[in-house]
């Protein structure tokens, strides 16, 4: 905390600061913060305070510092400064991306209809990545991004996408990918001549934090796909 001269506990100056100096307190998110420790030389204009935090940031969480009273701190002519001075400060995010995905695992593949997936993520942050892995053989795993303008990172990977009859969108303010393997695609036909389809996703949000993992990945980010074939095409 910076203050604009030298400063002391007590109004004789002398006396550094310490955390009965201050006072705390959060709004916002799930996380609780408490000082920790003041570290401050006596007459100088500067303290570091640390905090210590409990639970995990959501990045909703403001936390205010202020003077304990009007009478904590001091200049060196013995004027207090007024407790209405403050300091904000704003955790980061360090709460993983809540993401749901439609169609939920169970759900078919028919050979006749293009197949689409609605990923949605949630989160005080803004999203940044989709990683996107799969069990077909001979169908590349891709990443998209949080892109209005182009999902796909490149105009290469687009135009790949574009040639396998894959379309990515991405809607900022809904914070939701979708992912259409258009029938009669290169990449739908891949899909069909399977017996079914595993997808794995993870979502990151822009301070890192992630939905799921590959390595391994775990029930909560796989999805799999049954393929049919409809009744009319059966022999």
């Amino acid at each position: 905390m910076t203050f604009s001269e030298g400063v002391y506990t007590n109004d004789d100056a002398t006396g550094a600061l310490d955390a009965s100096d201050f006072s705390i307190d959060t709004e916002g998110g799930s996380a609780t913060v408490a000082i920790n420790s003041v570290t401050h030389v006596a007459g100088t204009n500067v303290a570091e305070i640390v905090l210590d935090v409990s639970g995990t940031p959501t990045g909703a969480e403001v936390v205010t510092i202020t003077p304990a009273n009007a009478t904590a701190i001091y200049d060196g002519a013995g004027n207090a400064t007024t407790d209405t001075q403050s300091v904000d400060v704003t955790l980061v995010d360090k709460t993983a991306p809540k993401v749901v995905v439609t169609p939920a695992s169970g759900a078919s593949i028919t050979d006749d209809e293009d197949f689409e997936l609605t990923i949605v993520g949630t989160d005080v942050s803004e999203l940044a990545s989709l990683e996107v892995d799969h069990s077909v053989d001979n169908l590349p795993e891709f990443t998209l991004y949080a892109d209005v303008n182009n999902p796909w990172g490149s105009t290469g990977a687009k135009q790949k996408a574009d040639e396998a009859g894959v379309v990515a969108t991405y809607d900022a303010d809904a914070k939701t990918w979708k992912i259409k393997f258009t029938a009669g695609g290169v990449a739908h036909a891949t899909l069909i001549k399977e017996n079914s389809v595993t997808f794995y996703f993870v979502v990151k949000d822009a301070e890192g934090n992630a939905f799921g993992d590959m390595n391994p990945p775990t029930a909560q980010n796989t999805f799999t796909y049954n393929v049919t074939t409809p009744k009319s095409q059966e022999t």
